[in-house]
């Protein structure tokens, strides 16, 4: 029960906390609560718990006991972004439908998609109880997702949808597994029409953080440097391109939503 007690306060932190203390009042709350309970946890859980072992039987239950607390408040916090989708609540960013407590789409959508393969553990669980409940949450968080316009959550969904069909629901038929592999290659290009333009603006600082990875692609520019340069780099890439398609998109931007070109850019 500490266990859960300690998971639920993770996920609390993780998922819902946020203060005006802060400039950015949904996210860095997050970050630091989450990583000074995670600390203080694990320096007291090796502390008291040194000489103490679990058997495979009862590691299980406890795995079961941690992965339905981490889906009752993903449920909770999908609920919270549907009722901001139906207008019963305020989104924390009024630009978007659904936030939940973060401040945009993207974090709340990221929350729920981590949490959705863990329902599919329960699918096939001989309680009846648990399986339809673990159903109607995963039928639940995906539905937020979705309407939450992310399209890496979207796509997320599938994928790991698509491998529990293939590994775990045990799909015999070679046409069904190819049809699902077929689905997934396509959906990226079906998704980039959702919101085209901001999908275009993605392009643009691809495009733009390349010149920066050509420039130092061995040692990399330092930490913070992606924020601290960018906007040069892209105002270089149109003054060179005035008619470029990408003009009208060009924005502020302080990281490249890419974190393989960011390691690049930085490392």
């Amino acid at each position: 029960m500490a266990g859960v007690l300690i998971c639920g306060i993770i996920c609390g932190i993780a998922m819902f906390a946020s203060s005006l203390w802060f400039v950015n009042a949904e996210v860095t709350p997050k970050w630091l609560c989450l990583m000074a309970c995670a600390g203080l946890t694990g320096i007291a859980w090796s502390v008291l718990n040194r000489k103490n072992t679990l058997s495979v039987k009862h590691d299980t239950i406890l795995i079961k006991y941690l992965y339905g607390t981490i889906i009752v408040f993903a449920v909770t916090l999908a609920i919270h972004g549907l009722l901001q989708y139906t207008g019963f609540l305020a989104a924390t960013n009024s630009n978007f439908a659904i936030t939940g407590s973060f401040d945009n789409p993207a974090g709340f959508a990221s929350a729920l998609v981590c949490a959705l393969p863990l329902c599919f553990v329960f699918f096939t669980d001989r309680t009846v109880f648990l399986k339809y409940a673990a159903i109607a949450a995963a039928v639940i968080i995906a539905s937020a997702i979705f309407l939450s316009g992310s399209r890496a959550g979207m796509f997320a969904v599938a994928a790991a949808t698509a491998v529990w069909f293939i590994a775990r629901a045990k799909i015999k038929n070679q046409k069904s597994k190819l049809f699902l592999i077929v689905v997934l290659l396509t959906l990226p290009a079906v998704l980039y029409f959702v919101k085209k333009d901001s999908a275009d603006g993605r392009l643009l600082i691809w495009r733009c953080t390349w010149d920066m990875i050509a420039e130092k692609p061995i040692l990399g520019h330092g930490y913070g440097a992606f924020q601290a340069k960018y906007m040069l780099y892209q105002a270089t890439y149109l003054d060179a391109n005035p008619d470029s398609n990408y003009a009208q998109l060009a924005d502020n931007s302080i990281r490249p939503f890419n974190e393989y070109l960011l390691v690049l850019t930085e490392y």
